[in-house]
């Protein structure tokens, strides 16, 4: 919208005449409205509607619209084509385990770049590296998987005129400017004056296919009142010539999308957005001075016209203080096509609504004067979402001339501009996400708004991943009426709902099949699933308000375990769960109490292998008490247990799935050193955890052993001569495992 300068002694008092005439003959005339094949209305019997440039209640709009994808010549590579880059968790890493993808994308060679980074090099042609980045991050064993991304020299454009484009500056173009110049398959419909269509700053930038000139006038009518016609105008019949006689289409055009760095005149936001053109409004005399005006019909048809063609962008610097229900009706079609619509808050220095801007599917923008202060003519009020410059904004006119004009008209394509280098940098995103993003790219001002100065470069480098909620990490399960079992989180910050999976494996994902249930609160009670029937795994993810979820939360464990009484051995080993402590279960006389029960059978037993005295340590239940020295539960330790009588129970228990916890397997007199497997390693057998332990040097003679009850007898596996020499076994979710080392070695189970 452009400053107010004067009001216009004619129409102002016919205002709501017009309005009510417009209500009035609406039915009958869009009753009549049709397209022709090529997508364009063929109706031009539309009642009209007048909007002052200058008046401060009907001011001029613009539009930004879809153009048919055109030809470029091919920008600058943003990676080095089939290179990758990958970070391990540490510096053992075995290319083995991701085989799969290395065959399907056709690694050629990898190189150590240092101890955590490889640079991976694929003969796959034509690869997309963002995506093959993407599915090698989604293996267990990469910590992380980028592009080898190309960097250059930050880029000021050459344009001749750009110094004196201040708001460049203001917004941060710059820096915004070297990730993204903008796209011309991202397209912004001008609803507006014309655009002219000659200009050497716009003509690359302008899809004169799908433009088009709605405006169709009784010129009588306007003779009759007074008025005067322009010579070069055109008054009459829809055509593909929206030529823009009045100036202030063209500026709005320069502002969102000059074509920037071409050694000509100014530079726009974006540098290569395509323009659509689409004229609504024509220049008119009334007494001695030249007018913009707009028609109802014709902005109507204007929005019928966005509406199919889908947008990316549309701007509208136009609007009133009337609210029109029909008006909002259209806009709220253009809505469901997922095109972001941006408007002009008006210049009448007021809090009052002004409209379409301020109707729930448009973004408003305030404009701001060079010291980020309010223009004193601008509106403002919690119905405004943004501030952008707009008082001498330097942009393109017409007769290939260069203007400076205020007005929040010139601050509304400033944030479309915005806009359109966030969609061309994230072509894929949803409207409501590109919304989201411009929520979270402002600085503050010292006037009311919703949000505040929309900054580019901010808008640019935000993307979905940022608003992904944190992965959880204080997954807690706990027992409750030896039948539910109680899990609890600590909030996460973009998480406005949680779904909770459960699984009876360890090794699953968080998928539909696996679905339990999903809720707003950091709580979740699954009823009756202790029943000594099976054991349960639980995952939990965060999800925010676009269905992006976090990454899985560490295990949460109930596990049960079937023990027979008096078998030979007699000594079952089990492993603790690694937060089984945040049960209230600290000491080994609790663990007794939580398998055996408030009163354990005669002679239970609970012990395990002690390394600092090197010997194996044991409570037993006799006489109401627990006999023997009682001990601390360790993280994630080897307990054996020898019941009296045959028993079942369940250990409730989370595990988390990052945490590096150090096993150092000792020389003892007893040379046996028990410790826990994690209960979702990535070793699936007995001889994949002793190459997992010792990186596939294993001592020779080193032992791994478990205790099997199915045949009352303890399982070995040795390592002897460069071979295994013992049955293998697939390794079992929480299972406590002893191992006879050779050489003493430090492991990280992760």
């Amino acid at each position: 919208m452009t400053k107010q300068r004067g009001k216009g002694r004619f129409l102002l008092p016919a205002v709501f005449l017009i309005w009510v005439t417009v209500l009035f003959f609406l039915g009958s005339k869009f009753s009549n409205l049709t397209w022709s094949q090529s997508g364009r209305p063929n109706n031009n019997n539309f009642t009209q509607f007048k909007a002052v440039k200058n008046n401060p209640d009907l001011d001029l709009f613009e539009v930004d619209i879809k153009a048919e994808k055109r030809d470029m010549d091919a920008p600058l590579p943003k990676y080095v084509p089939g290179q990758l880059i990958v970070k391990t968790p540490d510096s053992r890493f075995n290319l083995d385990k991701i085989d799969h993808l290395n065959q399907k994308y056709q690694l050629r060679s990898s190189r150590k770049i240092s101890p955590y980074l490889y640079l991976f090099e694929f003969d796959g042609k034509n690869l997309d590296m963002e995506k093959v980045a993407a599915e090698y991050e989604e293996q267990i064993m990469i910590a992380a998987a980028s592009p080898n991304y190309l960097f250059a020299a930050a880029v000021i454009p050459n344009d001749p005129q750009y110094p004196d484009q201040w708001h460049h500056q203001s917004i941060e173009s710059e820096a915004a400017w070297d990730q993204q110049t903008g796209s011309s398959q991202t397209t912004v419909a001008i609803v507006d004056t014309g655009v002219s269509l000659n200009h050497q700053d716009l003509v690359n930038n302008l899809d004169l296919i799908q433009a088009y000139d709605l405006v169709d006038i009784d010129t009588q009518a306007y003779l009759n009142a007074g008025f005067e016609l322009l010579e070069n105008e055109d008054y009459v019949d829809w055509d593909t010539q929206p030529e823009d006689i009045n100036g202030h289409g063209t500026h709005v055009a320069g502002i969102v999308a000059a074509q920037g760095n071409n050694q000509v005149g100014v530079s726009g936001v974006s540098w290569q957005t395509t323009i659509i053109p689409i004229r609504a409004g024509f220049s008119i005399l009334w007494q001695g001075q030249e007018y913009g005006l707009f028609e109802l019909d014709d902005l109507l048809s204007a929005l019928l016209y966005v509406e199919a063609l889908a947008p990316d962008i549309a701007n509208y610097s136009w609007g009133s203080t009337i609210y029109l229900e029909l008006m909002e009706e259209f806009i709220n079609y253009i809505d469901q096509t997922n095109t972001l619509q941006i408007a002009a808050a008006g210049n009448n220095g007021s809090t009052a609504p002004f409209y379409p801007a301020a109707l729930s599917s448009v973004i408003s923008v305030a404009a701001l004067e060079m010291n980020d202060q309010r223009a004193g003519w601008s509106n403002y009020g919690s119905w405004v979402d943004y501030a952008a410059p707009g008082v001498d904004i330097l942009s393109t006119d017409k007769n290939n001339n260069y203007q400076a004009m205020s007005g929040t008209s010139m601050a509304s394509p400033v944030v479309a501009g915005i806009a359109s280098l966030v969609i061309s940098e994230h072509p894929d995103y949803s409207l409501e996400l590109i919304k989201y993003i411009l929520t979270q790219a402002v600085s503050g001002v010292d006037f009311e708004l919703k949000s505040g100065k929309l900054l580019a470069d901010q808008a640019v480098s935000l993307s979905e991943e940022d608003f992904i909620p944190e992965r959880i990490t204080q997954l807690k399960l706990v027992k409750q009426n030896q039948a539910d079992i109680f899990l609890s989180w600590p909030q996460v910050e973009n998480a406005q709902t949680y779904r909770v999976y459960r699984a009876t494996s360890p090794y699953f994902s968080p998928e539909a099949e696996f679905l339990l249930g999903e809720t707003s609160q950091s709580e979740y009670l699954d009823q009756g699933v202790i029943n000594n029937q099976s054991s349960y795994y639980y995952l939990v993810t965060g999800v925010n308000q676009f269905d992006k979820e976090s990454l899985a939360s560490n295990l949460g464990i109930a596990h049960l375990y079937s023990l027979q009484s008096y078998s030979r051995q007699n000594m079952h080993y089990i492993s603790l769960p690694y937060l089984y402590k945040e049960a209230g279960v600290t000491k080994a006389s609790d663990l007794g109490f939580d398998v055996f029960g408030s009163s354990p059978p005669l002679l239970s037993a609970i012990g395990r292998f002690n390394a600092e005295t090197d010997t194996y340590q044991a409570l037993v239940w006799f006489d109401d008490y627990w006999v023997g020295n009682d001990w601390v539960l360790e993280t994630g330790q080897s307990i054996y247990i020898q019941p009296p009588e045959n028993i079942n129970f369940t250990l409730v228990g989370s595990h988390d799935i990052e945490a590096k916890l150090s096993f150092t397997p000792r020389l003892t007199s007893q040379n046996r050193d028990y410790f826990s497997v994690p209960f979702n390693t990535t070793a699936v057998s007995a001889q994949d955890l002793l190459n997992n332990i010792y990186q596939d040097n294993i001592p020779e003679v080193t032992v791994l052993g478990r205790f099997l009850p199915s045949i009352d007898e303890y399982q070995e596996i040795m390592w002897f001569e460069g071979q295994f020499i013992g049955s293998n076994w697939l390794l079992e979710p929480g299972q406590g495992v002893y191992i006879k080392p050779q050489v003493e070695t430090e492991w990280i189970p992760i």
